[in-house]
């Protein structure tokens, strides 16, 4: 392969070099501007690669692409180790300065000219970025996290901390369907709150590490860990956290079968979510409400689902309102209305697809229809 280059001109693998250490594709506008040399002199570098079948065009897109993927790691690995630290940080100057540049690109360039800074607030950009890519997402924050020791004020670069990487890394762990890994990241993030003093972020990550254990099929283990997320939130005054944890609380109990104790802590996160004018959290505590009444009345348990569902929606929060959906078809189903189950179950499909969720817990929950046993957590 490398002798199909080297039979071209100076400037045709001068053009092909830089052309690789963009990757399989760059545009026209970037590669001209890391080359810095005339116009004419690049066109002609690029006929000649285009002419030679090494590279093809992309009208419709304005850039170039290797023929083979071989191709350009042939190329790229005949670079001097100096070089592809040069270009690398020559493309991420450019893609940092603009606006418009893919984050996961610029992180790309960041970390293989050593700009380890770059890199770790270019994955956290690229992780938002990719917000229906929850995968994606995943690996962009999983570099992030292994950058962190390495980096002197990493919470700077980040513009977070670690213990909300971590969350916010379990987070996409477990809507991209990898319900054990979601666990041990949120576990991480309870070990790393231990040694702080704040007992809200604590509180948070306690909640979250109690969902991914029950997700994993550790139910004992989440009901210890949403316990804890509880005595860590004062009951007054109502807050949207105070909310949450009790919630999720009730909804451990629900699936331990303690309807009683499961109710009263319903009731909690119910005037804690009212009090403070939490819609999503008023939605979820309806939902678990609606749990412990949908054996003894199913119809209303049914309403409390609906109501919940218009909530979520309302407040934009996709999960809470696909638990609300599967929890309304699951019992419309028990109920012999099957029309309005299967329109449940394939709304919460259509929900689960267009926000991202359709490998969570939750997602497969719809995809798979009407399950045995009791109701899934949120």
């Amino acid at each position: 392969m490398l002798a199909r280059v080297q039979g071209l001109s100076e400037p045709a693998q001068r053009v092909l070099r830089l052309a690789a250490v963009a990757g399989r594709r760059v545009p026209h506008r970037l590669l001209a501007e890391v080359a810095g040399q005339p116009e004419a002199e690049l066109e002609q570098g690029l006929r000649e690669a285009v002419g030679a079948g090494v590279l093809t065009t992309d009208a419709a897109t304005g850039s170039y692409a290797f023929r083979h993927a071989l191709l350009q790691e042939a190329v790229y690995g005949d670079l001097l180790p100096g070089e592809q630290v040069r270009l690398h940080a020559a493309y991420a100057r450019l893609l940092a300065d603009d606006p418009d540049g893919a984050a996961a690109e610029l992180a790309h360039h960041c970390l293989a000219s050593h700009d380890l800074a770059g890199a770790l607030a270019a994955s956290v950009r690229a992780a938002s970025e990719a917000v229906l890519a929850p995968a994606e997402a995943l690996r962009h924050l999983h570099g992030a996290l292994g950058l962190w020791e390495r980096v002197p004020e990493p919470a700077v670069a980040a513009g977070t901390d670690r213990v909300e990487l971590t969350l916010r890394a379990a987070a996409a762990a477990s809507a991209a369907g990898e319900l054990q890994r979601a666990a041990s990241l949120a576990q991480d993030a309870v070990r790393t709150v231990g040694a702080t003093e704040d007992p809200a972020q604590a509180a948070r990550a306690y909640e979250r590490f109690g969902l991914y254990l029950f997700y994993a099929g550790r139910v004992e283990e989440a009901l210890a860990a949403r316990a804890r997320a509880v005595e860590l939130v004062p009951d007054q005054p109502p807050t949207p956290l105070r909310a949450r944890v009790t919630a999720a609380i009730a909804q451990a109990l629900v699936n331990a079968r303690q309807p009683a104790e499961a109710r009263r802590w319903c009731d909690q996160a119910l005037a804690a979510a009212r009090g403070a004018g939490s819609a999503a959290e008023e939605a979820d505590s309806l939902i678990t409400l609606g749990m412990i009444e949908q054996y003894d009345d199913p119809a209303s348990a049914c309403t409390r689902f609906a109501a919940a569902r218009a909530l979520a929606g309302a407040a934009g929060s996709p999960e809470i309102e696909l638990r609300a959906l599967y929890c309304l078809a699951e019992v419309s189903s028990q109920l012999g209305d099957l029309a309005s189950a299967c329109a449940a179950f394939d709304e919460g499909a259509e929900l689960a697809e267009r926000t991202g969720l359709g490998w969570s817990g939750m997602g497969i929950f719809v995809r798979r229809g009407p399950a045995q046993g009791p109701v899934p957590d949120r």
